[in-house]
């Protein structure tokens, strides 16, 4: 496990800027009025630099993989990693998240050429049904960002379960990004 510190730092209003490479930003438009799913958080703008830092890319992306966001708010995360490299990635998220998702990867696409990028609902408590029509093949990479807020031991649940169901067909690599807030929401993910 490796540790990035986030602090405090999300946008949840206007445009949040993410470069890609020296000539091209991913833009994401922030509104806090779509709840949560509108903010770039911490652990999501943490986990985006990983993926498009020349460590990142080397570790995480190198072979070109088949990325599945879950939880995906902004997108920032499976952004950051069709723009580094990855040949698909899949952003999902509940229902009323999925047209801002598809918006913002259309408004991107002169960023994230070579990458095929979709979004879809998932949830999580429909995942091993979900998960398999969404990517019957599975994953290579499987990420989650800023995605623990509830301490509901079924959610958490849920969540482990969509993480599972995608990550068994071809042994995902998980990156699971989260700011500590709340003792009794991580202590089960710490185990």
């Amino acid at each position: 496990m490796r540790l990035l510190r986030t602090g405090e730092a999300f946008q949840t209003h206007g445009m949040y800027s993410l470069s890609a490479d020296s000539s091209d930003s991913i833009e994401i438009d922030c509104d806090g009025g779509r709840g949560l799913a509108g903010h770039v958080w911490g652990a999501g703008a943490a986990l985006a630099a990983l993926l498009l830092s020349p460590e990142g890319r080397r570790r995480f992306l190198a072979d070109r993989p088949d990325v599945v966001e879950l939880g995906s708010g902004t997108g920032v995360a499976g952004l950051a990693a069709a723009a580094a490299g990855a040949s698909s990635v899949l952003l999902t998220d509940l229902p009323p998240a999925v047209p801002a998702l598809a918006a913002t990867a259309a408004r991107n696409a002169h960023v994230l050429e070579g990458c095929h990028v979709a979004a879809a609902p998932l949830a999580w408590a429909d995942a091993s049904e979900v998960a398999h029509a969404l990517a019957p093949s599975g994953c290579d990479l499987i990420l989650a960002a800023d995605v623990l807020y509830s301490p509901d031991a079924a959610e958490q649940e849920a969540l482990r379960g969509a993480m599972l169901a995608l990550a068994a067909p071809r042994g995902a690599l998980v990156l699971h990004a989260y700011e500590e807030r709340w003792d009794y929401v991580q202590e089960p993910w710490r185990r």
